[in-house]
């Protein structure tokens, strides 16, 4: 027998397929564990309970297969747990079966290595080489290595290199939901070096479209967050307070959500008197793909010259208190800075 075949999509990052042999009871009990987590993880986005669910699995089988280590990987970049998705990458790459599942692990490596952070001239060279490795078993379709690939080489200031990367991924998949992205750090290699907000361009509930271009010039805070998620359901009276505390000024509060039911999310909106800008990013396209947003809710404050100052997750009043602070900060730097002009 063997598990089922499915892939599930986390920051891009596929999931591959494996399979295995177990006695006929082990084998059931692996499946039905394997499948809950799937189910968690793809169905319901609840990556802390799917992350546990694959550890449980694991502990069914001698020989964890590629399916379980990769679905694990993608589990634990959701709850921003880096070093034990690296962990987990590194295993499946071995037991990879196929050139496919082999380039999706580099990847997922490449992902964990740089949620980890703090990412030094050295250990940015580092995360070139599960790139590299993505690419040779990936080929062209190995679009997410090739962006960040592109992406990494621009920081290391191979310009020339990196540039032509990103400009044949742009080439090979005009339309890919990447393309705006490399194309924003062609144009302004700058993005590389620091932390700016990507590209994009979206309709808002009310029809009104935004785009980084267009906030240029405001700070802003984006709120990623869903309506079954609890802690962002907290955090709206401190949002509604600080929405209003701002009128005025140069700001801009932009609601994320990743509800996979629009209609449910318009109805929430109106009947919590939610009134500034929101997106229904059903898909993740933005805020998984564009911001790496991962769980929820996360918080993004961005200055007047785009650049990211600030990003946390979860909510608590400490989490209030510190966004309040970044944001005047930056509201300062912004009025100091069109004094300049």
């Amino acid at each position: 027998m063997t598990g089922k075949r499915m892939i599930a999509l986390l920051t891009l990052v596929l999931l591959g397929l494996a399979f295995s042999t177990f006695p006929a009871h082990a084998q059931d009990d692996y499946e039905a564990a394997l499948a809950r987590a799937h189910k968690l993880m793809k169905g319901y986005r609840d990556h802390e309970a799917a992350l546990e669910a694959y550890q449980a699995a694991e502990a069914l089988t001698g020989s964890p297969t590629f399916e379980l280590l990769s679905g694990a990987s993608g589990a634990a970049v959701g709850v921003q747990n880096y070093k034990l998705a690296t962990e987990y990458s590194r295993r499946a790459i071995p037991v990879a079966q196929s050139d496919e599942e082999r380039g999706m692990a580099y990847t997922q490596l490449a992902v964990a290595m740089i949620g980890r952070g703090n990412l030094s001239k050295r250990k940015t060279k580092a995360v070139l080489e599960p790139l590299h490795s993505a690419i040779e078993n990936l080929g062209k379709e190995g679009r997410l290595a090739r962006f960040l690939l592109g992406k990494f080489l621009l920081k290391l200031g191979q310009d020339e290199e990196g540039s032509q990367i990103l400009r044949d991924l742009v080439g090979d998949y005009p339309e890919h939901q990447l393309a705006p992205a490399a194309t924003a750090l062609l144009d302004d290699p700058r993005r590389t070096r620091m932390r700016i907000l990507p590209a994009f361009e979206a309709e808002t509930l009310e029809g009104q479209t935004i785009s980084d271009k267009s906030l240029r010039g405001q700070v802003v805070l984006i709120d990623v967050w869903a309506t079954w998620c609890a802690p962002c359901r907290a955090s709206v009276p401190h949002l509604k307070k600080l929405h209003k505390r701002m009128e005025g000024e140069a700001f801009t509060l932009l609601g994320i959500s990743v509800d996979k039911n629009e209609e449910k999310l318009r109805n929430y909106v109106t009947n919590y008197g939610m009134a500034w800008p929101q997106f229904w990013d059903g898909e993740r396209s933005l805020s998984v793909t564009r911001l790496l947003a991962n769980s929820y809710p996360t918080y993004i404050v961005v200055d007047h010259e785009g650049v990211i100052r600030y990003t946390t997750s979860g909510w608590s009043d400490q989490i209030g208190s510190t966004l309040d602070l970044k944001i005047r900060t930056a509201l300062r730097a912004a009025r100091k800075a069109a004094k300049k002009l």
